[in-house]
């Protein structure tokens, strides 16, 4: 991951923090399953109840941002 790619994810968590229902962090990680990504996650439910993946920061705090705003990969899923 680059720097600037490291400085994106930064400002989405910053800037969305809220995008899950509850941040569980006894969930265990895993790893996006986009093969460009491979971004650790968490499963957990969105504010409206949807299961989706959320991000894990580097030092492993779970975070409550949707890892589809920051997944390297993204643009593929999007098609």
């Amino acid at each position: 991951m680059t720097e600037s790619q490291t400085d994106q994810r930064e400002l989405a968590w910053a800037r969305f923090p809220n995008d899950a229902l509850v941040i569980d962090h006894d969930v265990p990680g895993r790893r996006c399953t986009s093969r460009q990504c491979r971004a650790p996650v968490w499963h957990g439910f969105t504010r409206a109840g949807k299961p989706t993946v959320f991000d894990i920061k580097p030092d492993g705090t779970h975070t409550g941002t949707n890892h589809w705003r920051t997944c390297l990969d993204r643009e593929r899923f999007r098609r």
